[in-house]
């Protein structure tokens, strides 16, 4: 599929987490990404963010700090983004997964993504999603088990990922 066609748009919020990320980790350097000044109260096109990832993916960082990545996101997300005004515990984080609400918008599902809980038992505390994202694996599992640690209200937090 040709990415520059997508009809979709990109929260700036989004894009300016995943840079900032990168960028904190040292995996990218400033010149590193030939990307325009985000407004991070702006839309853009989901376009973007596509490129935003090729190029990361051009830096080739390890797994570990793919996931690492992941987690330092979601934690920025909540303590400097939308985060707080949207989740209170980790069952309103677990809830908040089943939409990408906030982060992609317009464009269809098989273009932009989409995350879908398929099975959810709270009493034994087990979540199983479908997530579809160009994101790496290893950072939707550190975004997923970051989020499930933010409140601290949960003994154990196990996250995997099947492809």
């Amino acid at each position: 599929m040709n990415h520059t066609k997508i009809k979709g748009e990109v929260s700036g919020a989004f894009l300016v987490g995943i840079i900032n990320t990168f960028y904190k980790l040292n995996v990218l350097s400033e010149s590193g990404l030939n990307l325009p000044e985000i407004d991070p109260t702006q839309w853009y096109p989901y376009s973007l963010f596509i490129d935003t990832i090729e190029s990361i993916e051009k830096s080739q960082p390890s797994e570990d700090l793919m996931f690492q990545a992941g987690i330092y996101f979601i934690q920025a997300w909540y303590n400097y983004g939308p985060g707080k005004t949207m989740i209170r515990s980790t069952l309103d984080w677990i809830h908040a997964n089943d939409s990408s609400a906030g982060v992609v918008r317009g464009g269809t599902r098989n273009e932009i993504g989409y995350c879908d809980m398929k099975f959810f038992d709270e009493k034994k505390g087990i979540a199983i999603y479908e997530n579809v994202t160009p994101l790496y694996g290893k950072v939707v599992q550190g975004v997923f088990y970051g989020g499930c640690r933010i409140f601290d209200d949960i003994e154990y937090v196990n996250v995997s990922i099947y492809a």
